[in-house]
């Protein structure tokens, strides 16, 4: 069954943006645009990471890192990425790359439902707890559903929007959202290229590749989401897990 889609999403009151990812970087593929875009306009945008990513696989092009160093060189990457988005903070949960799903759960969310508590974000971004396209992102997705779901016996009353890919998996039966960032576009493909490490193969890769170069373009224009809870409440009886 085909879901509704949705145009457009007003909060129903202004306030603060929280972005949980896994890995530096993840953050500036999924919603670099509607950050800045909400940051610009004078709310105040705090980013989660689950990991300092210290086991990707690119080290730059050419490289300017190892595996010792990768971990700081990427907090920094992380750092200058999330300033041209307009964060005002950037917290860790502590988890360990490509190990968020094997890790105790309990701390994890309690610590995750702290900074709910603490924050009280109107605005919650993160992964599908399913598809997510990597285990880590769904082990991310899967925590913060499960601190929201908490906060939210609390009183805690926050929209919730997964990232979606460009097909809907049969699965899924959420209403989706696309945002047009067109306007920050600039500001999204800088956040990219600050992940040096990560992108600059990338990069190259996509000045050879005409057809890749118009794909990613699409991307660096819309961002989309899955609506997981909206203004009035979750959108299915059952939240994913």
């Amino acid at each position: 069954m085909s879901s509704p889609r949705i145009s457009r999403l007003k909060l129903p009151r202004p306030g603060r943006l929280l972005a949980a990812y896994p890995h530096p970087d993840d953050e500036s593929f999924a919603c670099a645009g509607l950050v800045r875009r909400h940051t610009e306009a004078g709310y105040p945008a705090t980013l989660l990471m689950g990991t300092r990513g210290e086991l990707g696989r690119n080290m730059g092009f050419p490289p300017i890192a190892n595996r010792e160093t990768l971990p700081a060189i990427r907090e920094k990457e992380l750092a200058e990425a999330a300033r041209m988005a307009g964060y005002q903070e950037v917290l860790f949960l502590g988890g360990h790359d490509r190990l968020l799903e094997f890790l105790p759960r309990r701390p994890l969310v309690t610590r995750i439902l702290q900074i709910l508590r603490a924050k009280k974000p109107s605005l919650i971004l993160t992964f599908h707890p399913r598809f997510g396209n990597h285990p880590d992102h769904n082990a991310m997705g899967s925590l913060v559903t499960e601190a929201v779901l908490l906060w939210e016996k609390e009183g805690g009353d926050p929209i919730l929007l997964y990232n979606a890919g460009p097909r809907r998996p049969k699965d899924v039966d959420l209403p989706r959202l696309t945002v047009n960032v067109e306007a920050y576009r600039d500001v999204k493909k800088k956040a990219l290229q600050a992940h040096l490490t990560q992108t600059s193969s990338w990069m190259k890769d996509l000045e050879a590749d005409p057809r890749e170069r118009v794909r990613w373009e699409r991307r660096l224009r819309y961002e989309r989401f899955w609506v997981a809870r909206g203004p009035r409440g979750w959108m299915t009886s059952n939240p994913p897990m």
